[in-house]
C-alpha cells in the first residue's frame, strides 16, 4: 500500500522498480478528490542459450514455444541463423513459464526447461536436437522419392522445388506431414511415371491379365526392370525428354511382343482378331466396338503392328481410369516398402490373400480415389516397414 499526500491538482504517472521486474505503472490525473491508482510488478526472467543439433549446427526451421502467465495463449519465437535465441519470460507464483523446442522429425533434450522462480534474473539452458530417422529429414524424404518412383537420383532443381515446399512450414508439424503426404503422392501422379512405371503395369494387365490366384498383373522384380526401359534417359522438362520417351516406347513394345512369354500367350496362328479380343478381354473390355474394330482392321492392313495394337489398349483412355487406383496401390508396395504385396513383410509374414493390397484398394474405392481422405500414402510413409528401411 502506499500513499502520496498533499498532491497539488495535475497529471502523475506512478512507476514501481525492483531488479529483474517488469513495472507495470499507472497514469492518472489529480483534481480535489482522492485517486486509487494501483501498480504492479511482474517477475522477469531472461532466458538465453542454443537449440542446435549434435554437431553444435543450427536446426533450420525450428521454433521453441513459450507458454507464460502473462500471455494469452503460447507465443512461437524463433533462434537467430546461428540457433542462438534470448528472451524474456514471467512466471508467477504456482504459474510457471515454459519454453519448448518444436520440429518435425526431432526430439530435443531437455524436451522442454519450465521455470517457477518469481525471484527473475537470467539463466541460460541449451537444447540439443537430435533428427528421429534421416528419411525425417526432407532433402533425404525427397531424394528416396526419386529413386523408388522414377527410378533415378534426383536433378537439383527438383530436389530444391520439393524439399522447400516441404520447409516452407517451418516448425508447423501438422503442416509438413500434409507437405509430406502431398509430395508423395505427387511423385505417383508425376508424368514421369504415369508414362513408364503406370504404362508398364498397364501393359502386362493387357497382355497376360492378372497372375493367376492374384489381383495383380506383374512382379516387382519384372516391373522395375521394364519401368527403367522406358525410363532410360528421361527427365521431363530437360531436353528433348519427348522424342527420347517416344523412342523408349516404341523399343519397350517392339521388344515386348517379341518375349517368350507374349508369343507362347499370342501365337501367330491367331487372326487379328482373335488377337485384338484376347487383348481387350484382359484389359477387361475397355475397348469400345468401335475401337475394336479399328485395331482389327489397322492390325489386318499392316497399318499397325502387333506392338503398336497392344501400346494402343494399354494407352487406352478408358482401361487407364479402370486401372489407375488399383496401380496406385500396386506401386505404394513396390515403391514405399521394394516388394510385392503378398510378399512377407518386415516382420517376416506374408500377405497370400492380398488382404492389405485388397484393404486399400477398398479404402481408396470408398472414397472415391482420394489418398487423401483414404490416408493411404500417409500410412505407407508413417509405416514402421518404411521407416525401418532408414532407421528405426
Amino acid at each position: 500500500v502506499y500513499t502520496f499526500t498533499g498532491v497539488v491538482p495535475g497529471s502523475y504517472t506512478v512507476t514501481p522498480s525492483k531488479a529483474n521486474h517488469i513495472p507495470s505503472g499507472a497514469t492518472f490525473g489529480v483534481s480535489n478528490m482522492n485517486v486509487l491508482a494501483n501498480v504492479q510488478l511482474i517477475p522477469f526472467i531472461n532466458v538465453s542459450g542454443t537449440i542446435r543439433d549434435a554437431q553444435n549446427n543450427a536446426i533450420p526451421g525450428v521454433a521453441y514455444i513459450v507458454t507464460s502467465s502473462n500471455l494469452n495463449s503460447p507465443e512461437t519465437r524463433f533462434p537467430d541463423a546461428f540457433g542462438s535465441y534470448s528472451t524474456g519470460i514471467n512466471p508467477r507464483p504456482n504459474t510457471p513459464a515454459t519454453l519448448t523446442p518444436v520440429k518435425y522429425g526431432y526430439t530435443f533434450s531437455p524436451a522442454s526447461a519450465t521455470f517457477t522462480s518469481v525471484a527473475g534474473g537470467s539463466q541460460t539452458v541449451n537444447f540439443t536436437g537430435t533428427l528421429n530417422n534421416p528419411i525425417d529429414a526432407s532433402a533425404a524424404f525427397v531424394a528416396q522419392h526419386y529413386r523408388d518412383f522414377l527410378g533415378r537420383e534426383p536433378d537439383q532443381a527438383g530436389l530444391d522445388f520439393w524439399r522447400n515446399g516441404i520447409e516452407s512450414c517451418g516448425h508447423l508439424v501438422a503442416c509438413t506431414e500434409v507437405k509430406r503426404v502431398d509430395t508423395s503422392a505427387a511423385f505417383f501422379f508425376a508424368i514421369e511415371n504415369q508414362e513408364t512405371g503406370v504404362l508398364v503395369y498397364r501393359t502386362h494387365k493387357a497382355a497376360f491379365g492378372d497372375i493367376t490366384g492374384t489381383p495383380i498383373p506383374v512382379r516387382r522384380t519384372t516391373f522395375v526392370a521394364d519401368q527403367a526401359l522406358i525410363a532410360q534417359n528421361v527427365q521431363v522438362g530437360v531436353g528433348a525428354w519427348q522424342a527420347q520417351l517416344e523412342a523408349n516406347k516404341a523399343a519397350y513394345f517392339n521388344a515386348f511382343v517379341a518375349r517368350a512369354a507374349f508369343t507362347t500367350a499370342f501365337p501367330t496362328t491367331m487372326t487379328p482378331a482373335q488377337f485384338v479380343d484376347k487383348l481387350n478381354q484382359n484389359a477387361e473390355g475397355a475397348l469400345s466396338p468401335a475401337e475394336r474394330d479399328t485395331l482389327v482392321g489397322e492390325l489386318t492392313s499392316g497399318a499397325k503392328s502387333r506392338a503398336q495394337v497392344l501400346r494402343a489398349v494399354a494407352e487406352d483412355e478408358t482401361f487407364a481410369q479402370s486401372q489407375f487406383r488399383r496401380a496406385f496401390v500396386f506401386m505404394q508396395y513396390v515403391g514405399y516398402l521394394r516388394r510385392d504385396p503378398d510378399a512377407p513383410d518386415f516382420r517376416g509374414i506374408p500377405d497370400p490373400n492380398f488382404d492389405g493390397f485388397n484393404f486399400w484398394l477398398a479404402k481408396l474405392n470408398e472414397f472415391n480415389g482420394s489418398y487423401i481422405d483414404a490416408e493411404m500414402v500417409k500410412a505407407f510413409i508413417t509405416s514402421i516397414e518404411y521407416r525401418q528401411r532408414f532407421g528405426q
